[in-house]
């Protein structure tokens, strides 16, 4: 399961089969499994997506095999997993199947095979329901692709999920919080103030497009639209504010605008996202928000980043010119592979944005010691 196809294993995507669907009609999905032997990692996907499955229709069978089949109905009493049940109904109906048959399905369905699958899947503790803005799904998933190119990966990825909430904080706090004090000293603040920036303009940027697809159901035919639309912000962002720099102290006072901007500015995001999630209409509103989202987050990451610039070159004349920038892409690189992988499968996208928001907090205080230390 790839990030861009989670949303079709999801609550609010069954939801909306459920409410399309005649009474009685059946849903019916797909997904890799393993014909003799479920561990762990395969047990807490499959959950996964049949706790979903469950939390919206009334009735769901799972088929084992290579690859395991979900059935689900609105009505309870018409689904069965009875191999004899379903051959009795091809023969009455005179259906014509050619793998469907009557030596295919006692083999398929044979009741010990039933019996270890919704063992395996039920008997799993540590899985969670799937939804759009919580992409759990494609973590599990994760998790479950890793062994097969890297124990060690697989690992990693399993000890943060088994982390408990008080200890996740503990884990990611020092780690993506704490960075800007590391490389506090003195001046050097305002790379302190570039690599938080840098990390949540990245950030900010993935949850608007994974936002956009979500929403909307398609994201190939807006990508370059949207790419555009950042970028564009980008140039005029910094167009504008090297206009502005012509003094020192004004610089570092927009810098401190900007930077206390950023604080607040995924927090508009959450609520951009909640906003537009609860819309009952999609399409030209929806992207008008997140459009005007993604221009003002370029806007200030690119005013943001001429004028650290320009302050970090004043303050440190005969630097290596690239400080800034590396600091800027350096952050932005922690950033991108943070949010996809770890931050927004485990917390969620409107967790992650108050996550951004403290962040952004840590970059406001740390300009302090640059006013400090002047």
């Amino acid at each position: 399961m790839l990030f861009r196809s989670n949303r079709f294993y999801t609550v609010e995507f069954f939801k909306e089969i459920s409410r399309i669907l005649n009474n009685g009609g059946i849903f019916s999905l797909s997904v890799t499994s393993s014909e003799n032997y479920i561990n762990e990692p395969l047990a807490n996907f499959l959950k996964s997506i049949y706790s979903s499955l469950k939390a919206i229709f009334k009735d769901t069978i799972i088929i084992p095999g290579n690859t395991a089949v979900f059935i689900s109905c609105n009505e309870k009493g018409i689904l069965t997993d009875n191999p004899a049940a379903i051959i009795k109904t091809i023969k009455e109906r005179c259906l014509n199947t050619l793998y469907v048959n009557e030596s295919y399905l006692p083999f398929r369905m044979s009741r010990d095979r039933l019996d270890y699958i919704n063992t395996s899947v039920l008997s799993a503790q540590n899985s969670a329901v799937n939804k759009d803005f919580k992409p759990i799904g494609y973590y599990y998933n994760t998790i479950l692709w890793s062994a097969y190119f890297s124990e060690n990966i697989r690992t990693i990825f399993e000890f943060l999920y088994n982390l408990k909430y008080k200890e996740q904080i503990f884990v990611f706090l020092p780690l993506i919080f704490l960075i800007p004090f590391i490389i506090v000293k003195g001046k050097r603040s305002i790379t302190a103030a570039v690599y938080t920036t840098g990390f949540s303009v990245i950030s900010l940027e993935v949850l608007i497009i994974l936002s956009f697809q979500i929403l909307n159901g398609y994201i190939y035919s807006a990508i370059a639209l949207i790419t555009a639309g950042y970028m564009g912000g980008l140039a005029f962002g910094g167009w504008v504010f090297i206009k502005i720099i012509n003094s020192k102290s004004k610089t570092y006072l927009w810098l401190r605008r900007i930077q206390f901007i950023f604080i607040l500015l995924p927090l508009l995001g959450l609520f951009t996202f909640y906003t537009v999630s609860e819309m009952q209409t999609t399409g030209i509103f929806t992207t008008a928000f997140l459009f005007i989202l993604l221009i003002i987050t370029g806007f200030l990451g690119g005013g943001h980043f001429q004028l650290s610039n320009a302050l970090y070159m004043r303050s440190s004349p005969g630097r290596n010119w690239g400080t800034v920038y590396s600091i800027d892409l350096f952050g932005s690189c922690i950033g991108a592979a943070l949010i996809s992988s770890i931050l927004i499968p485990l917390a969620g996208i409107y967790t992650t944005c108050i996550y951004l928001s403290i962040l952004n907090l840590t970059g406001f205080t740390a300009l302090t010691f640059y006013k400090t230390a002047k």
